[in-house]
């Protein structure tokens, strides 16, 4: 039961991580970058999987083959081009 704790808890923090930072007092501002980000989320994960598919090997792993990190850096550069 405490991994399952602890899984939930580290899937809202990497969810923060995709986030964009507002200061907003809006509800529905915060709501949207918040639904955003779990897109973003659940983008990654598939990102991860297909990865772990293409190369032959899917199991249950506790490190990623694409980081979190690595992926919005890859996200960033397409959606502005122009870096």
């Amino acid at each position: 039961m405490d991994s399952n704790r602890a899984t939930i808890e580290n899937s809202y923090s990497s969810i923060k991580q995709c986030a964009a930072w507002t200061t907003s007092k809006a509800f529905e501002v915060r709501w949207f970058h918040f639904a955003f980000a779990c897109v973003i989320y659940n983008l990654w994960l598939l990102v991860d999987f297909l990865t772990q598919e293409r190369i032959g090997v899917i199991e249950t792993r506790t490190k990623p083959r694409i980081t979190l990190k690595r992926f919005l850096k890859m996200f960033d550069r397409v959606l502005t081009p122009d870096r």
